[in-house]
């Protein structure tokens, strides 16, 4: 099991490999809603979003995951949020699904089930 950078995409979301290009669009998305407020989850400042690029990427390097960006695809490839593959145990082939966050607009919307559908999806069948 290796973390390659993928896009993954269906009907209402598409998901890119985070990068320095999505940040003002995640710093977007982290203030929908002012997630950085919400006690049951970390989502992180928008005044802190270097850190977690760096955090992502780093991960990504030592083979611990993948972050992406969620995109909306239907209004006009808008970062909608993040999620990623996260602490990765590659001899056990196990990783988790988590760090997702989206913003307020996206919420109650298809866009998260079709992400983790895609995500589930490519962890099995990749």
């Amino acid at each position: 099991m290796t973390f390659e950078p993928v896009v993954l995409e269906v009907k209402y979301v598409r998901l890119e490999p985070l990068g320095e290009q999505h940040k003002e669009g995640v710093c977007r998305a982290i203030s929908d809603g002012e997630l950085w407020k919400i006690f049951v989850t970390i989502v992180p400042h928008p005044d802190d979003i270097d850190q977690f690029l760096a955090n992502a990427k780093s991960a990504h390097e030592r083979g611990e995951g993948l972050a992406f960006a969620t995109i909306a695809k239907d209004s006009n490839g808008q970062v909608a949020g993040s999620t990623r593959f996260m602490a990765a145990n590659l001899a056990n082939q196990r990783v988790e699904i988590g760090f997702t966050f989206l913003g307020k607009t996206w919420q109650s919307s298809p866009i998260n089930t079709e992400a983790k559908l895609l995500m589930l999806t490519h962890a099995f069948e990749t």
